[in-house]
């Protein structure tokens, strides 16, 4: 019995001893959690002043701004009527009289629409038809065309780009290697006829039919296969030579290197008569008939 209240003694100064421990290490940890909080309020300090620098700068008034104008929905806005009405309007049917005048009139509304549309394109496509007319075929040639930087590599396997002018039919139907040739007769008949739409001087379109069959026309001959070669027949033997006709240059060329009435004596030799002659500064040479009896106005 001694020995069980001995134990009993020496785990209560045990747990004693331990929670001691305890204390100390909960005081140690709220001293932790206070540095750290005040760090934290240190930081935050730092936080709000930055804050407050960025307060005061325009770019932070006008974000500010703009997000307010996105936020706050106005009264007179459309969309927002529609959904505030939509949501909080009690249907009732409209009479039959009435609602057909309602949808003939939104019918009225969108044709208008789709007219506007159509004459701003139109509009459009005038001022597009002016600039084409003023401009040069070569740079018709080249609008919205892409060039790409291969850095050295093959241009074997390139597809041809030419912009705006790939997309036609008469372009696509042409076979690749007479491509390049219709793209500029394309360009090139393309001006005109934008000369022609831009003061309408053709309203049946007369004008673009003609350069169009052309343009098939040239490429049907360009597909064509070379006419074969003819034998070339020889010429007569006994037929005389063809006569040249000789201008001022020629008679002059001839005159130059024609023979001089003094070269034909010193070309000729008299049978038994010793010629003149002289050694020169290199060779000898003989003068033939020069200067004999005959032959003395030559002296």
């Amino acid at each position: 019995m001694a020995a069980l209240n001995d134990c009993f003694l020496a785990d209560l100064d045990e747990l004693s001893d331990n929670e001691d421990d305890l204390l100390e290490a909960e005081h140690t940890e709220e001293e932790e959690d206070l540095d750290a909080n005040i760090e934290a309020l240190n930081y935050d300090d730092d936080d709000l002043d930055s804050v407050s620098k960025l307060q005061k700068t325009q770019r932070y008034t006008d974000i500010m701004q703009k997000v307010e104008e996105a936020t706050v929905l106005e009264e007179d806005d459309p969309e927002y009527q529609l959904i505030f009405d939509s949501s909080t309007t009690s249907g009732k049917p409209l009479p039959e009289e009435v609602l057909e005048k309602t949808i003939d009139a939104c019918d009225r509304a969108l044709a208008l629409d789709s007219s506007m549309k159509k004459c701003c394109c139109c509009k459009a496509n005038g001022d597009s038809r002016w600039s084409i007319s003023v401009m040069p075929a070569c740079d018709v040639q080249l609008l919205s065309a892409k060039r790409k930087n291969l850095a050295g590599f093959s241009t074997a396997t390139l597809q041809f780009r030419v912009g705006y002018l790939e997309q036609t039919e008469i372009f696509q139907s042409t076979p690749p290697s007479l491509r390049m040739r219709v793209c500029r007769l394309l360009a090139a008949k393309s001006t005109p006829t934008a000369r022609v739409d831009s003061v309408r001087g053709d309203p049946t379109g007369k004008t673009g039919r003609t350069f169009r069959a052309e343009i098939e026309k040239k490429i049907e001959k360009g597909q064509e296969s070379a006419p074969a070669k003819q034998p070339k027949p020889l010429r007569v033997l006994d037929s005389e030579p063809k006569k040249k006709r000789g201008g001022r240059r020629l008679r002059k060329m001839k005159e130059r290197y024609a023979i001089t009435d003094m070269r034909k004596p010193a070309n000729r030799m008299q049978f038994g008569v010793l010629e003149e002659s002289s050694l020169g500064d290199v060779l000898w040479e003989g003068y033939g008939m020069l200067g004999q009896a005959g032959n003395a106005s030559y002296c």
